[in-house]
């Protein structure tokens, strides 16, 4: 019986915590709106460096599908980052990071599987 309560609380428990889902930067992807995003922007006193609809190819755009590259956002090595919004709800994020991630930065960082350590 004892057993069979801790099992139950286990599964009550378990089943009921909802994970929260990533909020980068406090920003939900599919919830957070481009008003939002732009207030967030003006608060926080990043740069918006460049904004305009996504090309989808040579002179096309989409205008349901807006971007913005960002900088001066305080994270550790990071460049830049682009948001894009679908109808005006965040739908991507892409960070530009400012370290050179070529395979030779990479060897000479983390050293390579030819050598005797595990990867």
């Amino acid at each position: 019986m004892k057993l069979y309560v801790h099992a139950l609380l286990i599964i009550l428990v378990v089943g009921n915590s909802s994970a929260k889902p990533p909020a980068p930067l406090g920003l939900e992807l599919g919830k957070t709106t481009e008003k939002r995003f732009l207030n967030l922007v003006k608060q926080k006193g990043w740069r918006i460096e460049k904004s305009g609809y996504r090309i989808i190819k040579g002179d096309i755009s989409n205008p349901d599908v807006t971007g913005y590259i960002i900088s001066g956002i305080k994270l550790d090595k990071l460049d830049s980052a682009t948001f894009w919004f679908y109808k005006s709800t965040l739908f991507k994020i892409i960070y530009t990071l400012r370290e050179n991630m070529n395979k030779e930065a990479f060897v000479r960082r983390w050293g390579s599987c030819g050598e005797i350590r595990k990867c």
